[in-house]
């Protein structure tokens, strides 16, 4: 099974990107890592096609994971906060 991640995957680029993944290639497992706090609303109906990782304000230090991946793609922004 082909696993991709895909941080900022609720972002205008990031969705738009797991949107051709899931129309246009042979990718079985779409992991998207999103904010708690972030809309989902650009992948609805996409829902039951990937699976989501929460995590609070600081990627680098509150993902965990112990699955593995076969390509990561990292769009998350900090979207200029302080």
């Amino acid at each position: 099974m082909s696993k991709i991640l895909i941080s900022g995957g609720t972002g205008y680029l990031g969705s738009n990107l797991v949107k051709f993944l899931i129309s246009k290639t042979k990718w079985t497992d779409i992991c998207v890592i999103k904010r708690s706090m972030s809309s989902t609303a650009r992948l609805e109906g996409l829902e039951n096609k990937i699976n989501y990782f929460n995590v609070e304000e600081d990627l680098t230090k509150s993902f965990k994971s112990q699955e593995e991946f076969d390509i990561i793609i990292h769009l998350a922004a900090n979207q200029g906060r302080n």
